[in-house]
């Protein structure tokens, strides 16, 4: 029976050890979700007078997947790299960047930031008209772990003058706060 690829055992091939921005665009370019690290995003289209077309992509991420270290004060702290492309229609590169960030959470809500994960939000300018993919890829600085994301988002033509929609957002609310909000009291 044959073992390994091309006749070469699986035990003999030894794994390379990557530096963490290999980890990050290797997750970015692969075809498959990396889910280390647990993500969902959505990606809107804006336009704003100063700033112009945008594309607006909010990462919901699973805090619990990240190690948190507990600081002097009793807080917990992250710190993670997030790296983003966007890919035009044809595939090629139309932009690109990445951040190292910092998460603290008072002890007092850590344990809801673990049950509820955070968002992390990013504004990327678009140039064009046009079929963009965002892909998106989080590493966890402690634990290496890796996760990613990508989302197809089309920037239309503004200048048209038409109706345009890229999506909804939706946010709990409570009814009582709800008939607060708008100056009602409920009956009992």
């Amino acid at each position: 029976m044959r073992n390994g690829f091309y006749g070469t055992a699986d035990e003999d091939v030894a794994p390379v050890e990557q530096s963490p921005q290999q980890q990050l665009f290797g997750a970015l370019l692969s075809p498959f979700s990396s889910s280390g690290i647990r993500l969902r995003m959505t990606s809107l289209f804006i336009n704003k007078d100063k700033l112009g077309s945008a594309m607006h992509a909010i990462l919901h991420v699973d805090a619990r997947d990240l190690d948190f270290i507990k600081e002097a004060d009793g807080s917990h702290k992250a710190v993670f790299d997030i790296a983003a492309v966007i890919f035009g229609d044809n595939g090629a590169p139309v932009e690109r960047f990445t951040y190292i960030h910092t998460i603290r959470s008072r002890e007092q809500n850590f344990a809801r930031l673990l049950s509820n994960g955070f968002t992390y939000t990013m504004t990327v300018p678009i140039k064009k008209v046009g079929a963009y993919q965002l892909r998106t890829a989080l590493r966890d600085q402690t634990s290496s772990r890796v996760g990613s994301a990508s989302q197809f988002i089309e920037v239309p033509d503004v200048k048209k003058n038409k109706l345009l929609i890229s999506g909804i957002l939706m946010r709990g609310v409570t009814l009582e706060s709800y008939m607060k909000g708008v100056g009602l009291t409920t009956a009992e």
